[in-house]
């Protein structure tokens, strides 16, 4: 993990500054996946060896205990996003959990894990729409998920299929990399074919 400080760009006079962060100064896994900072402020990072929270200072590490199905669903975390309930969406390689702050406790997303296939699937990217809704760009393919009502936790989860008006769009085995939302809701994904 690099982190970079610059309020500007770099000049001859003002050299861009790294500082690497490794398990020396806290982190149990040098390799990260995912990083991204919440609204208030914490950092996240996806990494082989669970999710880690950075509050500047101190690194707590979350990972799995089984049979503890409020813990974090496997070690792999490949894609972290905060929707606008200030909620972590967790993509892991066992598939999909959300953390609540509030409890500082996981919901396992078992309306999308029981569509998986494989035993192992990789999240490249997920997005929260305009409208509420969520896109989940995955190994596996790509879904669309709605929740039931505004204060629950629970969704409706449909995977996209491959066939529109009787035309295929992607082949089974296409791998969704990446998702945008058009400011007029259209949705662009990128694909590995």
């Amino acid at each position: 993990f690099t982190s970079f400080h610059s309020s500007i760009f770099a000049t001859e006079d003002r050299p861009l500054i790294f500082e690497k962060i490794s398990n020396n100064e806290g982190l149990n896994q040098n390799s990260i996946f995912s990083i991204i900072q919440d609204k208030t402020g914490f950092i996240w990072l996806g990494t082989s060896n669970g999710l880690i929270k950075n509050d500047g200072t101190v690194f707590k590490s979350y990972v799995p205990h089984p049979g503890d199905s409020t813990s974090l669903l496997s070690n792999l975390v490949t894609d972290i996003f905060e929707d606008d309930q200030e909620i972590l969406w967790i993509g892991t390689q066992d598939g999909l959990c959300l953390y609540e702050p509030d409890r500082d406790a996981f919901v396992w997303v078992d309306e999308f894990n029981k569509l998986l296939s494989k035993k192992s699937v990789f999240f490249h990217k997920i997005i929260q729409t305009k409208n509420g809704s969520y896109w989940l760009a995955t190994s596996e393919g790509l879904y669309f998920v709605q929740q039931k009502e505004e204060t629950s936790l629970q969704f409706n989860v449909k995977k996209v299929t491959q066939m529109q008006m009787g035309k295929q769009i992607f082949s089974e085995s296409t791998q969704f990399k990446d998702i945008l939302e058009l400011g007029d809701g259209t949705i662009l994904t990128a694909t590995n074919q």
